[in-house]
């Protein structure tokens, strides 16, 4: 992977399951920093509706949650790991489509919550 693919990673990582430590970030949404580096229309439409905001911390908590559940480097833990990632691509193919991203994020919070 190039220094570039991993940094959008990283943030796609970060909009998507908050990694930020503070429990008012999450409460309010994405930070500002996290933001101004949105890099696709994906990232730019999560920061652009507070309602798609709201879901996205929603299901930092949710994945967090179920992460919390599972034993570090068991097979769980891999597999909800490798959900994530492939649900990142899911999300990804809905664009700045807001009616698809709230759909893709109801459907992976439904599932999360039910681990």
């Amino acid at each position: 992977m190039s220094v570039n693919t991993l940094s959008r990673y990283s943030t796609l990582l970060i909009l998507s399951t908050g990694l930020w430590a503070s429990p008012a970030l999450a409460q309010t949404g994405l930070p500002a920093a996290q933001c101004s580096r949105a890099a696709t229309p994906t990232e730019g439409a999560l920061c652009a509706n507070p309602q798609l905001r709201a879901l996205d911390a929603e299901l930092a908590e949710a994945y967090h949650h179920a992460l919390a559940t599972t034993a570090k480097g068991s097979i769980r833990r891999q597999e909800l790991i490798a959900e994530q990632r492939s649900w990142l691509q899911e999300r990804d193919v809905c664009k700045a489509d807001a009616s698809c991203l709230e759909e893709e994020y109801r459907s992976r919070i439904r599932t999360l919550k039910a681990e």
